[in-house]
């Protein structure tokens, strides 16, 4: 299967322009999507990067081990949603695909999802910091108990 110069499989490509039917197409045909770029990043890093939520729910229909992959930087789609500002992928992993993120996650600096909002917290959301530091709080709290269920 042809590559692009940053070893982009076309999954990427179709994922990255957010054209959801040639992707599911492609996945029929066998496209392998666990396979990472130049950077690692996969098909599911670039749903969760663009905000294509249905990219990234085909993705993890097939397969959901695609929600836990780090790229070279260590991020999982679940860090890139949360960086990108794509707050509907982020309540869809941490509220329907919770055994499959780690909202604990760290990146190669040991940063969390938690301390990375604190650290680039800038003056345009400041009105709404509490709010994500809450919901991220509440989120932790609910992981730590379903993984204390099984």
């Amino acid at each position: 299967m042809a590559k692009d110069h940053k070893r982009r499989f076309a999954i990427s490509h179709a994922v990255i322009n957010g054209q959801e039917h040639c992707a599911a197409m492609l996945l029929a045909k066998g496209a392998d999507f666990l396979k990472g770029d130049s950077s690692g990043n996969t098909p599911a890093h670039y749903a969760a990067a663009y905000g294509w939520l249905d990219c990234l729910k085909l993705l993890a229909s097939v397969d959901p081990s695609c929600l836990k992959q780090e790229n070279d930087w260590k991020l999982t789609p679940l860090s890139i949603a949360y960086l990108k500002g794509h707050y509907g992928i982020v309540r869809w992993l941490l509220e329907e695909k919770a055994e499959y993120v780690d909202i604990n996650g760290k990146d190669m600096e040991g940063v969390t999802l938690l301390s990375s909002l604190l650290r680039y917290a800038d003056e345009d959301i400041q009105s709404e910091l509490p709010e994500q530091i809450q919901y991220l709080l509440s989120r932790y709290v609910f992981y730590g108990l379903l993984f204390l269920c099984k």
